[in-house]
């Protein structure tokens, strides 16, 4: 079986650490790595006891830097949040500047080192709910309307009662003329957040555009 080490990986017990040190590109080894450099009197789980050692047959297959994809493979999960939110915060920067091309594509970018992480933790969910608000904000403003309603799904999946995603949703709903997906959020919204004077005002909003609808249909019927 083939692994990708980085030199900096947090997967390696000391011992493979040194061994590897003193390999080339194309060695082939038969190690034996002392409990002290490997799990020590605590062990690993069943299958490595107390003071074990370890033996292994390794055999060199490439030495250089790893790609991107290799060296984030290797990061723990506190890391990939890290870099996600790093990722984010850059993309809230490429928005506010007007850059809505670059601001998308780095907010994609934090959600797939967000789905590379073994546990979603509420603090992972809050991140990927920001993270796809953000993006339909930015849909919006593409007028992508299609990626804003898909990104305000996915939000309200997490949190149902997000109340800035009902609001975007409504708002791309009425740009493509579904007056009752729009007036459905809208209400729910305004349920949530009684006082939301933006919502209330594209209640209004919806309702006249679905009005003047009607009544261009009833009038093209006569």
């Amino acid at each position: 079986m083939d692994f990708i080490f980085g030199s900096q990986s947090k997967k390696l017990i000391p011992g493979f650490e040194k061994v590897l040190s003193q390999l080339n590109c194309g060695d082939l080894a038969e190690v034996r790595i002392e409990s002290a450099l490997a799990y020590g009197k605590v062990g690993q789980s069943w299958e490595i006891g107390p003071d074990q050692d370890l033996f292994f047959s390794i055999n060199v297959l490439e030495v250089g830097e790893p790609s991107e994809q290799q060296a984030f493979s290797v990061l723990s999960d506190q890391e990939k949040y890290a870099h996600s939110l790093g990722l984010k915060e850059q993309a809230n920067a490429k928005f506010k500047a007007g850059d809505l091309k670059a601001a998308l594509e780095l907010y994609k970018q934090s959600e797939v080192g967000l789905l590379e992480m073994k546990r979603h933790t509420a603090e992972v969910r809050t991140l990927f709910k920001s993270l796809f608000t953000n993006m339909a904000m930015a849909s919006n403003k593409t007028e992508d309307f299609e990626h804003c309603i898909n990104s305000c799904s996915r939000a309200l999946d997490i949190d149902g009662t997000h109340v800035k995603a009902l609001y975007l949703r409504a708002q791309a709903f009425l740009a493509t003329k579904n007056y009752d997906r729009a007036l459905m959020d809208t209400k729910a919204g305004i349920k949530l957040s009684p006082n939301d004077t933006n919502l209330r005002a594209l209640w209004d909003k919806v309702k006249v555009a679905k009005k003047r609808v009607g009544r261009e249909k009833h009038q093209g019927l006569l």
